[in-house]
């Protein structure tokens, strides 16, 4: 089916905004819903709703607020549309949803805290978030965001020089729980070759990690492995290989997103 026109799709949006508004105002759930939405888009309209919402301990508007500093554009004074937003009123949001235990509020903050993204990169408060709703997320059943969880720790271990030995030891557990959720499983294979090719996990073995990484290719590709494979191909003397890397590198799209 054609895709629907983005301009066309926002001037959808915007009618049912529309109508929302003048339908659903004495409705506060309905109201904080169409302010969520519009945040979301990154339009800052529906701040005062969120705060109003968040003073009152409503968890969900806090993360609102959290993300719609990530997506709206830089504030500025010359435009009343755009209400003032600080990035540490931002942070306190989104600590305030995380403690409060919504799963996307301490993933975000885990997440934030491993790159330096909202909040100032704190690895081992990063590990301690994840570990919190990895806890959390198995204790309730909940398979994505356990998926999600466990591919943060695998991901802080195998970034590190040194990880501590619990973490080695745990990489095969964690890969699973990551391949038993859809939303991660394709990255459960990265753990697996990362570890290899570094030797943290599992032994060093790097014709074990090549073997899994090109029987990933034909599978689609998944960002992190192209990226092991490349690094596999340029250690290669080989002149089949240098080819092989430099057709991985055309195909490879510039990426600027997380893991998941």
């Amino acid at each position: 089916l054609p895709l629907i026109p983005s301009d066309l799709l926002e001037k959808a949006v915007d009618d049912c905004v529309k109508r929302a508004n003048r339908l659903l105002m004495k409705d506060q759930r309905a109201r904080l819903a169409l302010a969520r939405h519009v945040a979301l888009r990154g339009d800052r309209a529906g701040l005062p709703e969120l705060l109003a919402a968040a003073d009152q301990g409503v968890v969900e508007a806090s993360y609102a607020i959290s993300i719609l500093f990530l997506v709206s554009g830089p504030y500025s004074p010359a435009d009343p549309q755009f209400e003032e937003l600080p990035r540490s009123r931002a942070e306190a949001h989104l600590r305030k949803a995380a403690e409060a235990g919504l799963p996307g509020a301490m993933y975000r903050l885990g997440r934030g805290l491993a790159t330096g993204i909202l909040v100032k990169r704190d690895e081992r408060e990063a590990r301690t978030w994840q570990e919190r709703l990895e806890e959390q997320s198995r204790r309730t059943g909940d398979k994505e965001n356990l998926g999600r969880a466990s591919l943060e720790l695998a991901a802080i271990a195998l970034a590190s020089k040194n990880p501590p030995q619990d973490d080695q030891v745990r990489l095969a557990e964690l890969a699973r729980q990551v391949e038993a959720a859809p939303l991660t499983a394709p990255y459960a294979r990265w753990i697996e070759i990362r570890g290899r090719r570094l030797g943290i996990g599992w032994p060093k073995d790097e014709a074990t990690a090549r073997e899994l990484a090109e029987a990933a290719q034909t599978a689609g590709g998944v960002p992190t492995i192209d990226a092991e494979y490349a690094e596999l191909l340029a250690e290669s003397t080989d002149p089949a290989d240098r080819l092989k890397l430099a057709e991985l590198l055309e195909r490879i799209e510039p990426r600027n997103s997380a893991l998941v």
